[in-house]
């Protein structure tokens, strides 16, 4: 009889509700009881679920590898983007894509990348280049990020900037209207960010 090395290799997944959740050391902001309560709440409205049919980032093996960290507020912010957008220039899906592709230095290489990054923020076909670069200049102007020249290539570095920052220099602008503005406060005071709060003006359009 051989011992196998690995005795959960061959097994079924657990049910999500087997799993032990993990937390870093120290007081968890969100709470160990809210969250084991939000668990219990999830498998019993999904008792069949198993542990690999939800994407945990606490699985992820290595740093940094296949997640990244993003404001909850970001589908608000996504919003204001594509109304402060010049008309049939909506840039939001420009923003999530380059959000997607950051660590937490908040930059990204685009050099020889341009054709990759507008298939992923939805552009196709022979003007798709062109187009998420005129969006991705839209992004540079309101202030969401700014741009340095690459080999061969007009943006060849994004840096984006803290959105927070970005949407107050454009709200002390006038730019935002009451109704994009509260939205946003409320889904800041929803989840607990605070940054709204105590965000200094940001130069609007830097480059």
């Amino acid at each position: 009889m051989h011992n196998n090395p690995n005795p959960s290799a061959h097994q079924p997944p657990a049910p999500i509700g087997s799993i032990d959740l993990v937390f870093p050391a120290g007081p968890h902001p969100r709470g160990r009881k809210i969250a084991e309560k939000q668990l219990q709440l999830r498998n019993s409205l999904w008792p069949s679920l198993q542990a690999d049919d939800v994407w945990s980032r606490k699985k992820v093996v290595g740093f940094n590898t296949g997640f990244t960290t993003i404001p909850k507020t970001l589908s608000v912010i996504m919003v204001i983007i594509d109304v402060l957008s010049p008309k049939g220039n909506p840039a939001s899906s420009v923003y999530f894509d380059l959000w997607c592709r950051i660590f937490d230095e908040g930059f990204v290489g685009i050099s020889g990348k341009q054709a990759d990054l507008a298939f992923g923020a939805g552009y196709k076909g022979q003007r798709a280049v062109q187009t998420w670069t005129r969006r991705l200049e839209v992004l540079r102007d309101l202030g969401f990020i700014q741009t340095k020249p690459g080999p061969n290539a007009p943006h060849g570095y994004v840096l984006v900037m803290n959105p927070y920052k970005v949407v107050k220099a454009l709200r002390d602008a006038k730019r935002i209207d009451d109704e994009h503005w509260y939205a946003l406060v409320q889904r800041a005071n929803d989840v607990g960010a605070t940054e709204l709060q105590t965000a200094a003006g940001s130069t609007v359009g830097a480059t």
